[in-house]
């Protein structure tokens, strides 16, 4: 169960990630017309749109510390990105499998480790070496 103040914050990431969204619609125009133009691995470009939002997120609510929050803030933002693609038609809901779900928050935690290796503790460490193996696995190379 998640504090007041952990709650606040999931609160206040949603609200940022997704209005950085809206405010730069551009962003979500060029992933939309390379995911229609076949160009684009879905999973690689909402994981990275995905990281972008959070960290813009992040600096106006500062880091999640809690990794519950912001595992939920991470599937929050997904779950809206993959929405929007599926009514922009750049995705097909039969493609939303809970595998497509699941590869697109392993390839996004594998860039956020990238981007925030000083954020992490053994566990992570541990869980990033299944996820990347999963990654692998899917054939999904990352760029």
């Amino acid at each position: 169960m998640a504090t007041p103040q952990e709650q606040q914050q999931y609160d206040v990431a949603i609200k940022t990630s997704l209005g950085s969204l809206s405010q730069n619609g551009d962003v979500f125009n060029s992933l939309i017309e390379a995911l229609e133009s076949g160009k684009a691995n879905p999973i690689q470009q909402l994981a990275q749109l995905t990281l972008s939002l959070l960290d813009k997120a992040e600096q106006q609510t500062g880091p999640i510390e809690n990794e519950d929050v912001m595992e939920n803030v991470v599937e929050s933002i997904i779950e809206k990105l993959v929405e929007l693609a599926i009514d922009a038609g750049a995705i097909d809901q039969q493609q939303v499998t809970p595998d497509f779900m699941a590869d697109i928050f392993a390839y996004f935690m594998s860039l956020w480790v990238k981007a925030h290796p000083d954020r992490l503790d053994d566990e992570d460490r541990a869980m990033l070496g299944q996820m990347e193996q999963q990654v692998r696995q899917q054939g999904i190379r990352q760029g």
